[in-house]
């Protein structure tokens, strides 16, 4: 049995990410629409899912010398920081992050 590697634990949670969006579409498809709460979360974790897919291909075919398991926590906080920086972005040009993520959290 070979030696499981640091990709392919972060490619097994996009793919659970993906298993829950995609449950979203079926909850959607078996109730005839879109509910708002489901849209919701179907958005943020299609969000998040694709900066743990372009982990895994940044940790695979990164240098080894500058991405390892020392400095991978430092790479996944700069992905977030990332995400967090566009997100804020589009946020400003789109009005449909707010509606998404931030107002069902402002009481």
């Amino acid at each position: 049995m070979h030696k499981k590697k640091l990709h392919q634990l972060i490619w097994f949670i996009a793919m659970i990410l993906f298993t829950f969006t995609a449950g979203e579409e079926d909850l959607s498809i078996l109730i005839g629409e879109w509910n708002d709460l489901i849209y919701r979360v179907y958005y943020v974790l299609a969000a998040i899912q694709g900066t743990f897919i372009g982990g895994g291909v940044l940790y695979l075919f990164g240098a080894r010398n500058a991405i390892n398991e020392k400095n991978v926590y430092e790479i996944f906080l700069l992905f977030g920081l990332t995400w967090l920086f566009f997100s804020v972005l589009f946020a400003v040009i789109h009005d449909i992050f707010w509606l998404v993520v931030v107002h069902p959290f402002s009481w």
